[in-house]
């Protein structure tokens, strides 16, 4: 059963053990040791790219990659008193153009 189907309504957020339990669950025959462990590579294989400066491109889910961010004048919210900001890099993520269209699809079939 896909995980849309188990569910329930409401926003949720799903966290590296919920992620591990799904995966044991539609796949009973790897234990749940091995998961966690190929969760932990895909994770590090992950971050090693980034770090290098590459792009991760999983096609139809979507692609991770760093951008630098330029240093750039700031306010403190508290005392409005203007700060620098140094440059920085950011980690952003565009999703695919299936998961889009499943996400899209899933919003517009709750109207």
């Amino acid at each position: 059963m896909p995980l849309s189907a188990r569910r329930p309504e409401g926003p949720q957020s799903i966290t590296h053990s919920k992620l591990v339990t799904e995966i044991v669950h539609d796949f009973p025959h790897v234990s749940e040791r091995h998961v966690v462990k190929a969760a932990a590579v895909i994770e590090s294989l992950l971050a090693k790219t980034l770090i290098g400066g590459d792009r991760v491109e999983v096609r139809g889910f979507g692609s991770f990659g760093v951008k630098m961010r330029r240093a750039r004048k700031g306010r403190n919210p508290a005392t409005n008193e203007e700060i620098d900001l140094k440059r920085r890099c950011t980690v952003y993520f565009k999703a695919g153009k299936d998961l889009r269209a499943c996400v899209d699809a899933s919003r517009s079939a709750g109207e």
